[in-house]
């Protein structure tokens, strides 16, 4: 029931983004090691791991805008070129680390 909360939560937070969430990602090797206080620049880190595991160029984007909001953090990402669709985010659970990537449209 948790697990349900936390993408329901999540999917309200992505909602601006596309209205629907992709598949969750596993859980990343990438947070080992860090903080038990999820920082922005934490959410930062594993939401480019999460692109990149997608084999998304992040070169082709500007510096993500980041916000944290009810326990998870939101990373948009803009792409340089501003044609449609071209941006995407990636919401970070702030407790479990869990990643969540809607892609643009």
């Amino acid at each position: 029931m948790k697990r349900r909360a936390i993408v329901l939560g999540l999917s309200t937070v992505l909602g601006a983004c596309t209205g629907t969430l992709s598949q969750q990602e596993p859980f990343p090797r990438e947070w080992v090691g860090l903080s038990s206080d999820l920082t922005s620049s934490d959410a930062v880190a594993l939401a480019k791991a999460a692109a990149e595991r997608r084999g998304i160029d992040l070169s082709a984007y500007e510096a993500p805008d980041v916000s944290r909001s009810s326990g998870s953090w939101t990373v948009f990402f803009e792409g340089r070129g501003g044609a449609l669709g071209d941006h995407f985010c990636v919401a970070v659970d702030a407790s479990s680390r869990t990643t969540f990537f809607s892609p643009g449209r």
